[in-house]
């Protein structure tokens, strides 16, 4: 195995098997999906170890991180030691790699001061072994990031794993990006395992997950996640992760008053008669609780037109065919960075590009899960928008479907705008969430 500076603090295994006997290690085959039969042993025991958790913790956590001898200049792994020989690696990523049980024993020892553990396309042949091992050996680990191929042979990370996993930590998760590009449909109990961590969650992503009660799950997280900044609830490519609430507390502020980050796709679904003014109703419910995070930077309560997210009609077997275009279309669409008046010269365009910036719209089919009724927050001062003015740090909004919104359609909106949020559309790109899909 290659010779680890000192310094180094992250360290990227590519198509690892276990072994460390020099030079790249080349993986043979891909295995199957990890099955879990004893699922029921394990979710017995969850209990017991979540009880212990913060008590084994304290303990660990207490001791000094100066008791770890000083590393030498250059660190080199000899197959079967569980000396720590790297005291200094915080963030692991195993990327395409398949890990068998001597494979983790000989992997946890060399970092006990773990930290992020990153797992791209890659397979756990004993998921309970691996996570025991896990929490043993890896006491400090607060950050986890699970991206699951399942097209192309590649390493499966089965939809019940995530679940198993998210027992690994002992003082509670800070960063879950759980991303797979075809969909999971957990079980209640992996809905419990995420809520588990709200005390400790700073970034939650979560994609490619079927929960049977979205409106009530991520009202939960917000209203008992204290700590939490992002929130991200994305879609797969073709299945819809939509925040579908019919209400919101009317006496409970969320917990969340450091949320720099909420990116989650909204939409209020009724089918009465008077699914209007229950509309209204929420909507004040929403301005209510949005209007007291003045750390806000990015709402996104649909699709941006930047997004990487659109539908391939030909991965896709959900649409209805009298409701698809025939083909897409594109056209480039002008957005003004400030709200000058646009001077009437044909010429417009040339002279004001230096404040304006330009994106490509793309009309594309849209699938089943999309239902005719849904309506996102209109986000005018008619409707009560007039109670984010504490808003000051909002550098982007992103409503579904906002070229045919009212928002910054009327003059007088977009003087508020310019005169409570000075920092919209400052040239403001948050792209991270994109570092977290791997597919």
């Amino acid at each position: 195995m290659r010779s680890i500076p000192e310094g180094v603090e992250e360290l990227r295994l590519y198509q690892w098997d276990g072994k460390c006997f020099g030079g790249e290690s080349r993986i043979s085959r891909w295995p199957e999906c990890v099955h879990i039969d004893d699922f029921t042993d394990f979710q017995d025991d969850y209990a017991r170890m979540r009880a212990t958790a913060t008590v084994d913790a304290a303990v660990t956590i207490a001791e000094s991180r100066n008791t770890v001898s000083t590393p030498k200049s250059t660190l080199t792994a000899t197959p079967g030691s569980h000396s720590d020989i790297l005291p200094n690696i915080k963030k692991l990523t195993l990327e395409h790699s398949v890990l068998d049980g001597a494979g983790v024993d000989r992997l946890w020892s060399w970092f006990p001061y773990l930290e992020s553990l990153a797992l791209y396309g890659s397979s756990i042949l004993n998921v309970f072994e691996f996570t025991k091992l896990l929490r043993a050996r890896c006491p400090l680990l607060s950050g986890l990031h699970i991206s699951s191929i399942s097209n192309k042979s590649m390493g499966a990370f089965p939809g019940l794993g995530y679940a198993v996993v998210l027992c690994a930590s002992l003082r509670g998760w800070k960063t879950l990006t759980l991303s797979s590009d075809a969909l999971i449909n957990t079980s209640a109990f992996w809905q419990t395992s995420v809520l588990h961590h709200v005390d400790t969650l700073e970034t939650l992503y979560l994609e490619g997950f079927e929960m049977a009660d979205w409106g009530s799950i991520v009202g939960h997280i917000l209203d008992t996640a204290p700590r939490l900044k992002r929130l991200y609830i994305m879609p797969t490519r073709i299945h819809g992760m939509v925040w579908q609430p019919t209400k919101l507390s009317e006496t409970l502020n969320w917990a969340c008053q450091d949320l720099e980050v909420l990116r989650i796709r909204y939409s209020f679904v009724g089918r009465n008669s008077d699914r209007r003014t229950k509309h209204d109703q929420f909507q004040q419910q929403l301005y209510h609780q949005l209007g007291r995070l003045t750390k806000l930077k990015e709402l996104i309560l649909g699709d941006m037109e930047d997004d990487e997210f659109v539908f391939d009609e030909d991965d896709c077997d959900d649409y209805d065919s009298h409701d698809a275009p025939s083909s897409s279309s594109e056209e480039d669409v002008w957005h003004d960075y400030d709200f000058e008046d646009e001077p009437a010269s044909s010429s417009s365009k040339e002279e004001h590009t230096q404040n304006r910036y330009r994106t490509t719209r793309r009309t594309i089919p849209q699938p089943k899960f999309l239902p005719e009724s849904l309506a996102c927050p209109e986000m005018t001062l008619a409707s009560g928008m007039g109670a984010l003015k504490d808003l000051k740090q909002l550098r982007r909004v992103g409503l579904r479907n906002l070229e045919h919104h009212g928002f910054l359609a009327s003059e007088e909106d977009r003087g508020w705008v310019k005169e409570n949020w000075p920092l919209f559309h400052q040239g403001y790109r948050n792209d991270v969430w994109k570092s977290f899909r791997r597919w």
